[in-house]
């Protein structure tokens, strides 16, 4: 299975530098717009209270781990960046280019926005920033499985209908479908069974639903998504809190690496 971290809080990228073979995905999060400048998290992204995680994400992509930029979340991202998009894209544009170990960027949409804007906007980094860049996208579960308006204003039924074919994957927010404090497997099929593909859904965890014990649970579930997509992407929000032990942050990719081990949370 593909494993998959947000990371927000900054507490260095060294346990995956020592161990990247199980992790395939970093989402360095998040992008905000503000007073025509493009702010990750509390500071303009040319800070540099940002270079180490950068030289660290870089020296990660060079060991096979892919590394996105998350934008949006709370706050007004898109409402800024879609007022004064000539601007804001153009300052996105730059970084990405200037950072090409950065392959893919996450749309997190949680306010409302106007299809339009958002089909221009993937379609606009698909053209320039190529094929093999990542666009994915992160709706939560319902949206996906019954086809309602999510946070965003508008149906992802009809955005994947317009572009799909730009859209590598959905990394879909199921925190509220939980059973016994599990991912639901049954969530998986659903999104499956309304037309999405298998190969561009990932589904994920809020940290804040595990500990030890309910992780185990979750990692049943899991398993049962494997057994429907071996390559199937879990992830989580986020690196600094993952269960089950936020000590050591990388010990959840272990874990889902090695679901089929009798001893699922070693620590490596």
């Amino acid at each position: 299975m593909r494993t998959i971290y947000y990371y927000q809080k900054d507490v260095g990228l060294d346990q995956v530098i020592n161990n990247p073979e199980h992790v395939d995905e970093i989402i360095i999060s998040s992008i905000h717009f503000k007073n025509k400048r493009m702010i990750l998290n509390d500071d303009v992204v040319e800070s540099k209270v940002h270079y180490q995680l950068l030289e660290q994400a870089e020296e990660l992509f060079n060991s096979g781990v892919h590394i996105s930029l998350m934008i949006g979340g709370a706050g007004k991202a898109f409402k800024e960046l879609f007022n004064n998009v000539n601007h804001y894209y153009t300052l996105l544009n730059n970084f990405l280019k200037t950072h090409p170990f950065i392959t893919g960027v996450n749309l997190d949409v949680e306010e409302t926005v106007n299809i339009e804007d958002l089909v221009h906007l993937i379609a606009a980094l698909r053209v320039d920033m190529g094929d093999n860049f990542k666009i994915t996208l992160a709706p939560m579960a319902s949206v996906m499985s019954e086809d309602v308006v999510g946070l965003g204003g508008f149906l992802y039924k009809e955005l994947y209908n317009r572009i799909g074919d730009c859209i590598d994957s959905f990394n879909v927010q199921s925190y509220g479908e939980l059973s016994f404090n599990s991912l639901s497997a049954d969530t998986y099929q659903n999104i499956l069974d309304n037309g999405y593909p298998m190969e561009k859904i990932n589904l994920g965890m809020l940290y804040s639903d595990y500990n030890r014990a309910t992780f185990d649970n979750a990692l049943i579930s899991i398993k049962q998504i494997q057994d429907i997509n071996p390559d199937a992407g879990i992830f989580v929000w986020e690196y600094a809190l993952a269960p089950p032990d936020n000590i050591y942050h990388t010990m959840w990719a272990n874990a889902i690496k090695n679901i089929n081990n009798e001893s699922s949370c070693a620590i490596s």
